[in-house]
């Protein structure tokens, strides 16, 4: 709860909220607001067990690479002038190279989804997928076209069971896209190297943080159907789905020169 009427202020439901929308609702015009971002990102930094903030006021206000945040809120139904902010969906486009499932190279700029959270005392309601649904529209994209930073194996069950998506493809940056991606861009035609491009922000801020390639396939997707929201998205439900590991990653170039193959099973 923020004691602050978001109303006349911000969308009904979900609100879209970029460096344009913060300056025009600066702090002294909007304090709540800043509280709220501010708050939010701390819970979903704390929910993710990571060393520094993704997700902040200052964050979304300095950022260059049009980053915008989707925040699901309602007005109280009881007390007057108080807001309940639900949850918040962060994207932002960013410079990948990516290899399908061919090793085919591609250089693109994708929608990545940055952070995502859902307040606990609104999991398993199905706030998350209404604040997902939401974001596609405005985006006006397919689930499959965009890049997931780091996502939990729970968050891609959850991709598959609402959007029928599967077959993700961990990229070396820890960014993920799935097969489909790849059908609207073309691959690279040029030899040369890549230059620059975007890594994983969840990467760097996990204490003691490595690479991960675990795939998830459907048939571990609806084994946990009691799984909160916040273990969906967050990675904190248990799924005792098996990890495979891709060739072209450390873990499956390790798997491949001990044993001969790239699964630990």
């Amino acid at each position: 709860e923020v004691a602050f009427d978001f109303t006349g202020v911000l969308d009904e439901g979900v609100a879209k909220l970029d460096n344009h929308t913060l300056t025009r609702l600066n702090p002294r015009r909007c304090w709540a607001l800043q509280w709220a971002i501010d708050h939010m990102g701390a819970l979903s930094t704390q929910a993710q067990k990571l060393r520094r903030q993704l997700t902040s006021y200052d964050k979304l206000l300095d950022s260059d690479d049009e980053q915008k945040l989707y925040l699901l809120w309602e007005k109280h139904p009881e007390k007057q002038n108080v807001s309940i902010v639900i949850g918040m969906l962060k994207v932002g486009k960013k410079k990948l190279f990516l290899l399908n499932e061919k090793q085919q190279n591609y250089e693109v700029e994708a929608l990545c989804v940055l952070d995502f959270f859902v307040h606990e005392s609104r999991q398993r309601q199905g706030f998350g997928h209404v604040l997902f649904d939401a974001m596609l529209v405005e985006e006006v994209l397919q689930p499959y076209q965009l890049a997931i930073d780091r996502p939990s194996n729970p968050f891609l069950c959850f991709i598959h069971k609402h959007y029928e998506i599967s077959e993700p493809l961990w990229q070396s940056t820890n960014f993920v896209v799935f097969r489909s991606f790849f059908d609207d861009h073309q691959p690279r035609t040029n030899g040369r190297g890549f230059q620059s491009h975007s890594m994983s922000e969840k990467q760097s801020s996990r204490p003691n943080s490595r690479s991960s390639s675990i795939s998830a396939s459907p048939r571990h997707c609806f084994s946990h159907r009691g799984d909160s929201a916040s273990g969906i998205i967050h990675g904190t439900a248990p799924v005792d789905a098996r990890p495979t590991y891709a060739p072209d990653t450390p873990q499956g170039r390790k798997n491949t020169r001990d044993f001969g193959h790239t699964s630990l099973w």
